[in-house]
């Protein structure tokens, strides 16, 4: 393989990698913006379920496993005092 080719591949690989961290921390900033709306535990779970599911998604993890973690993430995080129950 010759060196421009490798050169070519590296390049696109971190741009893909780039874009992803981009994509990852929009979702995470997005929904952390709506978390701060949520008041029960049930729209914050909610939240957590969708921000996990989209985040295992762009990273290429288990959806359902992410959807999950952060269902339960949102309903325990006023518990754990990670966010205010207003």
């Amino acid at each position: 393989m010759s060196r421009v080719r490798r050169f070519d591949e590296q390049q696109q690989r971190r741009t893909q990698s780039m874009f992803r961290t981009t994509r990852i921390a929009f979702v995470v900033a997005a929904l952390g913006g709506l978390s701060a709306c949520a008041g029960s535990d049930l729209e914050r779970g909610a939240l957590g379920a969708a921000g996990g599911a989209a985040v295992a998604e762009l990273t290429g993890s288990d959806v359902v496993a992410g959807a999950l973690i952060g269902g339960a993430a949102g309903v325990v995080c006023d518990d754990a005092g990670v966010c205010e129950n207003r």
